[in-house]
């Protein structure tokens, strides 16, 4: 009786360790899709609102601790519970416009290749630490840097594009990063006594009309910036030269100006319009050009992003490592390998 009662107890013992070992990787999974949310969260809103330091810093602080916890989480997790929990985490920079029931197809496109590259991260960083024998958390993590440095740039880019497609007025829901980035560019430069300074002498939110008004004002009357009263242009004087002037411009770029864009939706249909009158075998050898060119870049920017990334998950992992979540376990006599810490039985 006393053999069946010690053999249910050990049964009972093993069950609860499953259960809060699956509860202990839960938990981590659970860390970076929070972090991502909240990351998310904080990023829309600073980019409402781009003078506020807060949002910024919050936005920083969130997409660092749980960019820092992927390489752990890559390691210590099965890939029969990582398939599923990267699924959600990839879906997770993109779940307050989910809900908002804000989405499109893209969305999930997005979704898909960063759940590829997350996959394939997984996959270099687990072989480059079955390779070794002890752990150096320096090769390890290197090995699956570039996925989650693309990553982290397929993201930020698709909450700027979605931030402005499903947000702001009407007649503005096609807004582009673009128009959001020259947004930024001007905030950035409010002076003391809040007023937007200039760019070149051009203020990136003022409308076609509005810039070549100013511009024939101060060339037909010569006003500096010394005169307190500014001279009463004839509307009809001003219509015409106007009108001149727009076509002339209209002839150059080769666009229909009605005076209304703003120089950033401007810049943007002068690209479009060149793009398509080049010929497609020129097109294909520009985009391998650029594609090779972001690559290059890609790859430059990832030696400070792997030293920053190993530095940042490593003091993660000692943290994990002081409150017993994980542990370093020996398999064989040299191989060591990081773990989620089990119940002592």
């Amino acid at each position: 009786m006393a053999q069946e009662t010690s053999n249910f107890y050990k049964a009972y013992q093993l069950a609860h360790q499953g259960r809060t070992l699956f509860l202990k990787k839960s938990i981590l999974a659970i860390i970076i899709i929070v972090s991502f949310v909240l990351g998310s969260v904080f990023l829309t809103g600073f980019l409402n609102d781009f003078s506020n330091v807060n949002l910024l810093v919050l936005t920083i602080v969130f997409w660092t601790i749980g960019f820092s916890l992927l390489p752990i989480f890559f390691l210590v997790i099965p890939i029969y519970h990582f398939l599923l929990w990267n699924l959600v985490i990839s879906l997770a920079p993109f779940l307050p416009f989910i809900l908002k029931a804000q989405w499109d197809i893209y969305l999930f496109i997005v979704s898909g290749l960063i759940f590829l590259l997350f996959l394939l991260s997984r996959a270099n960083i687990k072989g480059e630490s079955n390779n070794l024998l002890g752990i150096k958390w320096r090769r390890i993590v290197s090995q699956g840097s570039l996925q989650i440095l693309l990553s982290l740039v397929i993201i930020l880019l698709s909450l700027f594009y979605f931030q402005g497609k499903f947000q702001g007025e009407p007649e503005l829901i096609k807004q582009s990063a673009e128009e959001a980035v020259a947004e930024a560019t001007i905030n950035s430069t409010i002076s003391t006594n809040e007023e937007t300074q200039s760019i070149f002498g051009i203020q990136l939110n003022q409308t076609v009309d509005e810039i070549l008004k100013s511009y024939i004002e101060k060339q037909m009357f010569g006003l500096t910036s010394g005169m307190e009263e500014a001279a009463v242009v004839d509307d009809a004087l001003m219509k015409e030269v106007l009108t001149e002037t727009k076509s002339k411009i209209s002839q150059l770029l080769g666009l229909s100006l009605t005076g209304e864009e703003k120089i950033s939706s401007l810049i943007t249909d002068w690209i479009k319009t060149r793009w398509q009158t080049i010929s497609l075998p020129l097109k294909a050898g520009l985009v391998f050009i650029i594609f090779l060119l972001l690559l290059s870049i890609l790859r430059f920017i990832n030696i400070f992003f792997s030293i920053a990334l190993v530095f940042l998950s490593w003091i993660l992992l000692q943290i994990l490592l002081s409150v017993n979540y994980l542990t370093i376990k020996r398999t064989g006599v040299e191989k060591q390998e990081i773990a989620i810490k089990p119940l002592n039985l």
